[in-house]
């Protein structure tokens, strides 16, 4: 079956002297590992398979095949800051390496794609102060994976990461948040992207809350190991 698909590049690796195989999750398909044969014999088409690429498809879909083939491919969005600005690049990379943590079913959820390349969109479109853009992602990306933080609606003192909810008192085990970062976090679930940048946090603020973040993920999946990236991007955020 031949189909036309958007997809964004997760990973691609060397195979052969001239192919590549990317991981690519779909819109219409979700997670798939694709073979591009022949294309590093240009730079350039080479080139469109780097993460974050967004890409527009006409793939060949066979059920009974690991790799799947393209019969076409093109850009669907061309990024004109991430490829230049080492602090949006380091935010791509940090994201590209938590989609790949967390993005394992073949089933497509075009909410979800929309809500990553939405944001791999405005990352590469506005200049603010982007400092809180991974943590806020984390924060509203944890929706489609099932386990979306809850509101606080009193004066909980306390995110607990084991529920996903705020309580008033410190449990018993140490998955909870300090009292700082979950006042944070409640403000990061209710603000939208573009108010994200509202939040001006000190490096320590930032860095304990996306730890924070990164052990909730842990929790919730299985298997999440450390996210090698982060060193990475808070010392360019510092």
């Amino acid at each position: 079956m031949i189909l036309k698909t958007e997809g964004i590049v997760l990973h691609s690796l060397k195979y052969s002297d001239s192919s590549l195989i990317s991981r690519i999750y779909t819109k219409e398909l979700g997670l798939v590992s694709y073979i591009i044969r022949g294309v590093r014999k240009s730079k350039g088409k080479a080139g469109l398979f780097n993460p974050p690429s967004i890409l527009e498809l006409i793939v060949y879909n066979n059920s009974n095949k690991k790799l799947q083939n393209i019969k076409e491919y093109k850009n669907a969005v061309i990024y004109t800051s991430i490829p230049f600005n080492i602090i949006k690049t380091s935010i791509t990379l940090f994201i590209i390496e938590l989609l790949n943590k967390c993005i394992k079913e073949e089933e497509a959820n075009s909410l979800k794609f929309n809500f990553i390349k939405q944001s791999l969109v405005y990352l590469d479109q506005n200049d603010e102060d982007l400092a809180i853009f991974p943590a806020w992602f984390m924060v509203h990306f944890a929706a489609f994976l099932g386990f979306e933080p809850g509101n606080r609606n009193g004066n909980e003192k306390y995110f607990d990461l084991t529920s996903g909810t705020f309580i008033h008192d410190l449990p018993d085990h140490s998955y909870v948040m300090d009292e700082e970062s979950s006042m944070i976090l409640a403000g990061l679930i209710r603000c939208d992207v573009a108010d994200a940048g509202n939040f001006k946090l000190s490096r320590k603020e930032r860095k304990v809350l996306i730890s924070h973040l990164i052990s909730y993920y842990q929790y919730h999946i299985e298997g999440f190991s450390k996210m090698k990236s982060f060193d990475v991007l808070e010392s360019i955020l510092s």
